[in-house]
């Protein structure tokens, strides 16, 4: 069952920082800020680097997309 559950994983593609800044066309502490306010996820930590996995923002992107003009915080 174990070889089995391995062939099973998908690898989720990871974004750092500087790849999220330019997908989302957001500054930094834009990013933070929405992190702090519960609507982007929060970040993984790899090596001391901040990574979002590329599915959770793709969820975010449908989520923006649908709301008000002018609400981002």
């Amino acid at each position: 069952m174990g070889a089995a559950r391995k062939q099973e994983q998908v690898v989720r593609r990871r974004l750092g920082i500087s790849e999220l800044e330019e997908r989302l066309h957001a500054s930094r502490s834009t990013i933070s800020r929405w992190v702090k306010a519960g609507r982007l996820a929060p970040p993984h930590f790899l090596g001391g680097r901040r990574l979002w996995f590329e599915d959770q923002v793709a969820k975010f992107e449908r989520g923006a997309s649908s709301s008000p003009a002018g609400a981002e915080s």
